[in-house]
């Protein structure tokens, strides 16, 4: 069975609304430059991870392009500032840990390259991610801290893209 749409005619309703299905964001920005985040916490390597997730959260989800700091348009920078670990429940045969979050809160700025204006910022910007070390499950501190990365990754770029 086949279905033709000839002679399908759509009515749309002429009034005052108009819309458009063009990106709002500015046009100006090309190219942003991701700075490895400043770790300011005793685990080493979260920087890392960080950054990396923010730039595939870049390139996934805005028009934009990782560019070297000398080429771009924008600058982000930023800091973890502080990580941490909470139970938040315990098995009730022996009392060990059942749940755990991973707790993360950066600071961030980004700014236009070109005159200095900051464009977005936020301090104390905090997440977190659980994860069940528990016996049976077995789930690395790894998973949480993967966890609240990608989460503080997109919110980074929500606030990025909170302009347009």
């Amino acid at each position: 069975m086949s279905f033709s749409f000839a002679g399908v005619v759509i009515a749309v309703p002429s009034g005052c609304a108009s819309y458009s299905f063009e990106s709002t964001h500015d046009r100006s920005i090309q190219t942003v430059s991701v700075d490895i985040f400043q770790n300011r916490t005793r685990d080493p390597g979260l920087e890392i991870a960080l950054t990396e997730a923010i730039i595939k959260e870049i390139q996934a989800r805005t028009p934009w392009r990782v560019a070297d700091d000398a080429v771009a348009d924008t600058r982000l920078t930023g800091s973890i500032t502080r990580i941490g670990y909470r139970q938040l429940s315990r098995t009730r045969a022996i009392g060990l840990a059942q749940e755990v979050s991973f707790e993360l809160t950066v600071d961030f700025d980004w700014k236009d390259s070109r005159s200095g204006e900051l464009l977005a910022g936020r301090r104390s910007f905090d997440t977190l991610a659980t994860f069940v070390p528990t016996r049976g499950v077995d789930e690395r501190a790894e998973i949480g801290q993967q966890g609240a990365m990608q989460k503080i990754a997109e919110r980074i770029v929500d606030e990025m893209r909170a302009n347009w």
